[in-house]
């Protein structure tokens, strides 16, 4: 159950070859970065951003290959 006034949501992740080049690319296309890239121990490099027009989106570059 989640608390009151947060919506029901989810989050897809985009493969990407590497993570800090896009952050890099989307800052300076007008991104809002919401979660600079991170990286979480035995799944991979993650980042989380806003688009200019306010689209979330995230993207991770995965530890393991076979994903």
């Amino acid at each position: 159950m989640l608390p009151d006034g947060i919506p029901s949501h989810w989050t897809g992740y985009v493969t990407v070859d590497d993570v800090d080049a896009i952050e890099t690319t989307a800052r300076a296309l007008g991104a809002t970065i919401t979660a600079p890239a991170f990286d979480l121990p035995g799944v991979g490099r993650l980042m989380h951003l806003l688009d200019p027009a306010g689209a979330t989106l995230a993207f991770a570059q995965w530890a393991i290959e076979d994903l």
